[in-house]
C-alpha cells in the first residue's frame, strides 16, 4: 500500500479502428453471417466504466495504459476504460466520499480492511451469482475469496495478498560483519544497532525502518510485534462484537519493543515511506526492513543487487517465526450503471498473464496457487514472499476497522516520537477502541 500518484488517462478506440475492424484488412471480403454479427456487436450501446487502480506504481499504470486496457478494449469494443490512481493513504476517504455523493469509480481496488465499512454502507455491488458462475472462483485461494464476504455476500474478489517478510541489504550486512540475516527480536535489534550509520548525531542510514508513513503502516507494524509477541489485538465475541486486547502482555512487549529502536537511535522519525517515492531500504537508506517484495521493483539500481528476503521473525529462539498477510480486492460500486461491464473488465483482470504480472510489478503475491508455478515465480523475493504465506497471520479486519487503525497508528506514533509512554499508548488505546469494537 505504498504509492502516490494522481493520473488520469483515458482509453478511446477510435472509429477509423472499429471501422478497419468491420471491413477487415487489405480488402478482404467478410463473410455475410461474419458481418452480421459485427454489426450487432458495434451496434450494441458503447459504454465507458471507471476504474480506480488505488497504489498504482508508475510501472503498474505503464502496464495498464499501453497493454491491459487496449487489450481489454480491443476484446471487447463496445467498452472503454478510464483509469486513474490514488495514493493508499487517501484512498478510503475517497472511495469513501464517492460512495456518499454518488461519484464512485464503476470499478476499484480495495485495501484488506475496507470492506465492512464500505459494504455497510450500501457501497458495493453484489457479486455473488457473478462468482457463483465464474470457473476462475474454484482456482483462487479459497481464504483469500472468503475475504470478499461480508455477512454471506460475495462483495470483493482478491487480486493480491501483501505477504511480508524480512528484507535486508546483504552488503550493509557483510561490512559490519554479520554473517547472516537475523531471526530474532534481539537479533534484529542487536544486528540493527551495527547496521546504524550516523553522521555526528543524525542517522543517515537506518538499521531497521519500521514503515512510518501517511497511512496504517504503524498498525500494521503493531500488530505484527503482538502477533509475534504470541499475542492479538482483538478477542472476537459471540454477540459480534470484539474485546481490545492489544493491551496485553504481549502487546506490551511490541510496543516497548518497537519504541526501543527509536530511543536507541537505530531507527528515526526522520525517514518515512510517504508514498511518492520508494522506501528507504529500496534507496540504500536502511539495513533492514519488514515488507513485502514491492521494495525490489522500486530498488535503485545500485541498491537492487544487495536486497534479500527471508522469513519473518520470531520473538525468540524457542518460538515459530510469524508475519502478517493483507488480502488487497476488487470491488464494483453498487450504483453503477453498466454492472455487466464492470464484471467483464473484473474477469479480465485474472486473465493469467495479467495477473500474474500486474502482481509481479506490485511485488505481492497471487491468489490464485498455479500462478506461483508461472515464469517469474519460480525464485528470488516473490518466491520467497510465496514460502513466507506458511507464516502469514491474516491483518484482523473489524467494522470500524479504518478508523481503528488509524487511532492505533496515530497513538504507537506518539509513542515512538515519544509524546507518550508505553503504559499511557496502550491504555488509550483500550480506551478509544473499545466504543468501536461494539456490535
Amino acid at each position: 500500500m505504498n504509492h502516490h500518484l494522481d493520473h488520469r488517462r483515458a482509453r478511446r478506440i477510435k472509429a477509423s479502428v472499429i471501422a478497419a475492424s468491420l471491413l477487415g484488412t487489405c480488402g478482404a471480403a467478410v463473410g455475410a453471417g461474419q458481418a452480421t454479427a459485427s454489426i450487432r456487436s458495434h451496434q450494441r450501446a458503447h459504454v465507458t466504466i471507471s476504474f480506480l487502480n488505488v497504489g498504482a506504481t508508475p510501472q503498474v499504470l505503464d502496464y495498464f495504459n499501453q497493454t491491459v486496457i487496449p487489450r481489454f478494449e480491443k476484446l471487447n469494443p463496445d467498452i472503454s476504460v478510464q483509469m486513474s490512481t490514488v495514493a493508499w493513504g487517501s484512498s478510503f476517504t475517497k472511495l469513501e466520499t464517492g460512495i456518499v455523493a454518488g461519484t464512485a469509480d464503476d470499478v476499484f481496488v480495495m485495501g484488506n480492511i475496507f470492506l465492512p465499512t464500505l459494504a455497510s454502507k450500501h457501497g458495493l455491488y453484489p457479486l455473488t451469482k457473478f462468482v457463483k458462475n465464474w470457473p476462475e472462483a474454484k482456482r483462487l485461494n479459497h481464504a483469500a475469496l472468503q475475504a470478499g464476504v461480508w455477512r454471506n455476500t460475495q462483495y470483493a474478489v482478491p487480486f493480491d495478498l501483501d505477504v511480508r517478510g524480512l528484507i535486508y541489504n546483504a552488503a550493509m550486512l557483510k561490512k559490519a560483519g554479520i554473517a547472516k540475516a537475523p531471526t530474532t527480536w534481539a537479533q534484529y535489534q542487536d544486528d540493527g544497532a551495527k547496521l546504524v550509520q550516523k553522521n555526528g548525531s543524525q542517522v543517515s542510514v537506518e538499521g531497521v525502518d519500521w514503515a512510518i508513513d501517511n497511512s496504517v503502516g504503524l498498525a500494521q507494524t503493531f500488530n505484527l510485534l503482538v502477533n509475534e509477541a504470541g499475542g492479538s489485538l482483538f478477542r472476537n465475541e459471540k454477540n459480534g462484537g470484539a474485546v481490545f486486547t492489544g493491551n496485553s502482555a504481549a502487546g506490551t512487549k511490541a510496543l516497548n519493543y518497537l519504541v526501543s529502536f527509536y530511543k536507541d537511535g537505530i531507527s528515526s522519525t526522520n525517514f518515512q515511506d510517504i508514498g511518492s517515492a520508494p522506501p528507504p531500504i529500496a534507496l540504500g537508506q536502511a539495513a533492514m526492513e519488514m515488507n513485502n517484495a514491492g521494495a525490489f521493483a522500486e530498488a535503485a539500481p545500485n541498491v537492487l543487487p544487495e536486497l534479500h528476503m527471508t522469513a519473518p521473525l520470531a520473538m525468540n529462539a524457542s518460538s515459530k517465526p510469524v508475519g502478517e498477510e493483507f488480502v488487497n480486492k476488487l470491488g464494483i460500486y453498487s450504483k453503477t450503471k453498466y454492472p455487466k461491464q464492470a464484471w467483464q473488465f473484473v474477469k479480465f483482470l485474472y486473465t493469467p498473464w495479467v495477473l500474474s504480472k500486474w502482481d509481479r510489478l506490485l511485488g505481492e503475491a497471487p491468489p490464485e496457487p498455479r500462478l506461483a508455478n508461472t515464469p517469474g515465480w519460480k525464485s528470488g523475493p516473490l518466491h520467497q514472499m510465496i514460502l513466507n504465506e506458511k507464516y502469514a497471520h491474516v491483518f484482523p479486519v473489524e467494522l470500524q476497522s479504518t478508523i481503528i487503525d488509524e487511532d492505533i497508528t496515530s497513538i504507537v506514533g506518539d509513542a515512538i516520537y515519544q509524546k507518550t509512554s508505553v503504559p499511557q499508548a496502550l491504555a488509550q488505546m483500550k480506551t478509544e477502541l473499545t466504543p468501536l469494537l461494539k456490535p
